[in-house]
């Protein structure tokens, strides 16, 4: 299989990256794999996050839902 060179940019810190790889989900998958820790969130984990104010972010979805903020401002509606 034949491989390719990708420019990763991370869209925070503006670093750019230089990554061999036979796709660009590949790149993505070894720059992110690099870069986080990542870890399936505790119920502890949870409820400090969102009462802290951070959002849940739906991947895939192409947008960020932030549904601490819809669970107010959805508090007291009936179905």
């Amino acid at each position: 299989m034949s491989t390719r060179i990708y420019l990763v940019t991370d869209v925070e810190t503006n670093k750019h990256r230089l990554i061999r790889a036979s796709n660009q989900a590949q790149a993505i998958k070894y720059a992110a794999q690099t870069r986080f820790d990542i870890e399936v969130a505790g119920q502890d984990d949870l409820v400090s996050l969102l009462t802290g104010g951070t959002a849940i972010e739906l991947a895939g979805a192409g947008a960020t839902m932030d549904m601490f903020e819809e669970a107010i401002s959805n508090a007291g509606e009936t179905d």
